[in-house]
């Protein structure tokens, strides 16, 4: 295992992670998601005050890319779709990807054009 340097939501602080795999907070700064950097390893939902895993979620396959929102996951299913999980796992959105790029930002959808909204899964 190794160890990861993250910005906590507020970019007051750093988080310090052993992992050797993709984390990520919660848009609402209270949980932080954990998965190994494996196709279809679970994914642990950890309290991010006192790191006490509150629940796994397990997948057939796909990386942990980011948080939807609060309640859904993002997660990449061999480079080719992106799909949007609830934290028991189901299948709620799917997105076919045309080209993978090199980074992925996720953010809110203010100010993208109209013929953006097929590409945003969360709202303010």
């Amino acid at each position: 295992m190794g160890l990861r340097y993250v910005w906590t939501p507020s970019g007051d602080e750093i988080a310090l992670t052993e992992s050797i795999g993709t984390a990520g907070f919660s848009p609402d700064s209270t949980r932080i998601a954990l998965q190994h950097r494996a196709p279809g390893q679970p994914i642990q939902i950890v309290d991010a005050t006192t790191g006490a895993v509150q629940q796994t979620v397990t997948l057939p396959s796909g990386l942990f890319v980011g948080w939807a929102d609060n309640e859904h996951l993002m997660v990449r299913e061999h480079g080719e779709t992106l799909r949007v999980v609830t934290l028991t796992g189901t299948v709620t959105r799917e997105v076919a990807l045309v080209a993978w790029a090199a980074e992925l930002h996720v953010g809110l959808s203010d100010g993208l054009t109209p013929a953006a909204a097929g590409l945003t899964f969360g709202a303010r």
